[in-house]
């Protein structure tokens, strides 16, 4: 290897200033809960921002598991959304208020972040790890009220 040049001294500069956006990005996640702007097609929140989120009542949250996954318990104050239902009840979700989708792992809350965006809200992210990293986590579930 040779010695480093003019231009492999900018290439390192630009990486490590790209690497610090990265980070500085990643930390303002921390931050309350605001809309995505500019072109951020998808974007999520950790299941510690979540949980912050929904305890400040910094975001509405919709569970979109369908109702047999629901009898393995939900979370206080979560909406029930099951994603079979979001076409016909858009209509419950805000526009005006941060909207987090979360539902076992991430896949579906992810579809369903792509499907609500496609419809006009910018506003919406999906929760990593779904459910399932929620009740690794010890959180409060409930059973659902007897209908």
């Amino acid at each position: 290897m040779g010695k480093p040049t003019r231009l492999s001294h900018r290439l390192i500069a630009a990486v490590a200033a790209s690497t610090l956006l990265a980070i500085s990005a990643y930390s303002s996640h921390a931050q309350p809960l605001a809309p995505p702007t500019g072109n951020v097609p998808f974007s999520s929140v950790t299941l510690e921002q979540a949980h912050g989120l929904l305890a400040a009542q910094k975001a509405v949250v919709f569970d979109i598991r369908e109702p047999h996954e629901h009898a393995r318990g939900v979370a206080p104050d979560m909406r029930l959304l099951p994603m079979s239902q979001l076409k016909q009840r858009m209509h419950e979700i805000p526009k005006d208020r941060p909207v987090l989708v979360i539902c076992s792992t991430q896949n579906r809350s992810f579809e369903t972040q792509k499907m609500l965006q496609a419809a006009g809200w910018n506003n919406v992210r999906y929760v990593e790890d779904g459910m399932n990293g929620w009740a690794q986590h010890g959180w409060p579930l409930v059973g659902l009220p007897a209908s």
